[in-house]
């Protein structure tokens, strides 16, 4: 069984960056001259609206602190006539998280710079409350309370992929949950470098901001609800200076924690589902906002059938680059055979069962993986006897978090079985012994 990586179908519209040149790679030629091509005008409304709201928006960026050199680019806009200002959580969280090493800048459409402070932060909606030093003369933007009716016209602002300000016009689909806070769902585009730059509506009133799109898609784009933005202020609208960075990290754990209790109880405040495999019942994290796929290829010349569920969180909790965690996943393979004999099929599953990453004790945010291994058999009804190794690993800058990997094989057969993995990402210790024990109990055969 191959390992197999998280990879979301998400990108958040931030800008990286990152120029790598090949070595030996010469420099390219001159391009040919392009056709003069008509650009599609901008319709009135969208002119109207990008008008009005050109003057509160700002580009920001993240610079290292020795260099001033671009680590990160995103949007923003003013919110009170004092300075304070809204962007994505991810747009700053270096600033956030090493403020020694980076520092933050505020660049209008006019191109008058500024320096930014984080006053307050959202890591579970991917919101920061930011405040410009000076420049109190870019006027705020109203904060909408309104309800849209589905098809309603929305704007986009922001600066995409640092080429300058823009506008993208779309329509407003309604709030989904994906899979524990609701967002916003915007037919429209939004690019990398947009991530914290405001959606308004006609009036030109902000009904959320922009933070992700799928990458499988077409202008399927996502916005954080206004309703998040209004609490954030109204909650950081007294702090006057940036809190320090072990100031940041305990709240970053303190929602962190808030989170995981709600995902494990939302989880296990029911039976956990099942879908069959063969003839056995694989327990699955359903609930609103987790997406499964199954696949049943025909392989004739592997002399075994072979099938496979996978369950995943839409969007997981961005705390850093390399750190995204809150999520809980599942897969499960079913293997089973009619032509081979007992001694080669438990030969083939046994390898595949053997073939599981856990981590490395290299990892800069967690510990290496501490793992148990034995027989067992579950609580459920129906629960078979598997061969079970559970893992953990600690998140070394948030104390009292974890990750929990479970990886169980049926052994009530010899001509079939079920493999599961299942990881639960910044728990607790005792919601990670929950969460497992209750994928364990429902490992079984089907009724």
């Amino acid at each position: 069984m191959l390992a197999r990586g998280l990879t979301a179908a998400l990108v958040s519209c931030a800008v990286v960056v990152s120029i790598v040149y090949a070595q030996g790679a010469s420099a390219p030629g001159p391009a040919a001259a392009a056709p003069d091509v008509k650009l599609q005008e901008p319709s009135r409304d969208a002119s109207r609206v990008y008008a009005r709201a050109k003057g509160s928006l700002f580009q920001v960026r993240v610079l290292t602190a020795s260099g001033r050199s671009q680590a990160t680019a995103g949007s923003g806009f003013v919110v009170s006539n004092d300075g304070l200002a809204i962007t994505n959580y991810h747009v700053v969280s270096k600033l956030v998280l090493d403020p020694n090493r980076y520092v933050a800048e505020a660049i209008s459409a006019s191109g008058e710079r500024d320096d930014i402070s984080v006053l307050k932060i959202d890591v579970l909606h991917d919101l920061a409350l930011i405040r410009v030093a000076k420049r109190r003369d870019w006027p705020p933007l109203k904060i909408s309370s309104k309800m849209l009716r589905q098809g309603e016209r929305l704007y986009s602002l922001g600066n995409p992929l640092d080429l300058g300000f823009a506008i993208s016009e779309g329509a407003f689909n309604g709030q989904i949950t994906r899979p524990y806070y609701p967002q916003i769902l915007f037919s429209g585009a939004i690019n990398s470098g947009m991530s914290g730059g405001p959606s308004v509506d006609e009036s030109g009133e902000v009904i959320g901001v922009n933070v992700s799109k799928r990458l499988d898609g077409e202008q399927i784009s996502f916005l954080v609800p206004a309703q998040y933005v209004a609490a954030l202020v109204q909650q950081g609208s007294a702090v006057t200076a940036q809190p320090s960075q072990q100031a940041f990290r305990s709240e970053i754990g303190r929602q962190l924690t808030t989170h995981q209790s709600m995902m494990a109880d939302q989880l296990l405040k029911a039976p956990l589902a099942t879908r069959a495999l063969g003839p056995y019942a694989a327990p699955i994290n359903e609930m609103q906002g987790i997406r499964c796929w199954g696949d049943d290829p025909s392989m004739p010349q592997l002399k075994y059938h072979y099938a496979r569920l996978h369950c995943q969180n839409e969007s997981v909790v961005g705390v850093e680059d390399a750190l995204r965690t809150g999520f809980i996943n599942v897969r499960h393979e079913y293997f089973a055979t009619e032509q081979l004999d007992s001694f080669r099929f438990l030969q083939i599953y046994a390898k595949s069962y053997k073939n599981e990453s856990f981590g490395s004790y290299r990892d800069r945010h967690r510990t290496g993986p501490e793992c148990t291994d034995a027989f067992v058999k579950g609580d459920g009804a129906n629960s078979v006897p598997v061969r079970a190794v559970v893992c953990v690993r600690a998140m070394r800058k948030f104390e009292g978090l974890y990750d929990f990997s479970l990886m169980a094989a049926t052994v009530d057969d010899s001509h079939s079985g079920l493999h599961t993995r299942m990881d639960a990402s910044g728990v607790t210790l005792e919601n990670g012994q929950r969460i497992t024990k209750a994928f364990l109990d429902a490992i079984g055969r089907r009724p």
